[in-house]
């Protein structure tokens, strides 16, 4: 997992100097690269998959990360905070409270 998480970095680096993205962008995509797989060994994703990054996110509001960034991961997995609480309400987990 290592391995692909070097990989995800690297790539958004490469990716943003190529867009020439500003700065400040630069450094939200890439802490958001380095929190995009961080919740695969959880035991929420791993019952759940579909939860994968999403739980990255409830996971880094928990740690204090800033907005812009919480919201980034929800990008990299293609979703809006309403769609992510829509698939939140769908898989139906047992005691689920709002983060």
């Amino acid at each position: 997992m290592e391995d692909k998480m070097i990989w995800v970095e690297s790539t958004v680096s490469e990716l943003g100097l190529a867009l020439e993205l500003s700065e400040d962008k630069l450094q939200i995509a890439h802490e958001a690269a380095s929190l995009a797989m961080s919740d695969l060994s959880t035991a929420v994703v791993t019952k759940f998959s579909s939860l994968s990054g999403i739980m990255a996110r409830h996971y880094a509001l928990r740690e204090v990360t800033g907005q812009i960034i919480t919201d980034s991961l929800l990008r990299l997995k293609g979703l809006t905070a309403d769609r992510q609480k829509k698939k939140m309400a769908r898989t139906r987990i047992v005691g689920y409270t709002k983060l």
